[in-house]
């Protein structure tokens, strides 16, 4: 069974969505908009709705061009892989600690993201 939340994933937002869906047990997230070519991406002026301001992949000449948005959304599920990861092998203080600073309103995730790794050294 899926159990999973949206949320619209701006850049702080985007990585802290896998933490929130692990602290609250659910298997995934979801996002509005990946890729919905049509018209001219790279003209606002042409946009008929907000697909393009969503978008986490733009067309481009050579295939889809991704985006900082995109970036942080994969870090984030490498993030919930890593929890996963220290559920798994046991390290649940680090875990209950991690969790909880992941709740606070400015969190660095990359910080969060080697204490964890430290965990496997």
């Amino acid at each position: 069974m899926v159990q999973a939340h949206y949320l619209h994933p701006a850049r702080r937002a985007g990585r802290g969505m896998s933490w929130k869906s692990f602290r609250h047990g659910f298997n995934g997230w979801g996002y509005y908009c990946y890729y919905s070519p049509q018209g001219n991406a790279w003209d606002i002026k042409t946009w008929t709705g907000l697909g393009y301001s969503y978008q986490m992949v733009f067309p481009g000449p050579k295939g889809p061009i991704i985006t900082p948005i995109y970036e942080t959304m994969r870090e984030g599920w490498e993030d919930y892989r890593l929890l996963y990861a220290l559920r798994s092998a046991g390290h649940q203080q680090l875990l209950e600690e991690l969790l909880t600073a992941s709740r606070q309103s400015q969190v660095d995730w990359q910080d969060l993201r080697n204490r964890a790794l430290e965990a496997f050294k």
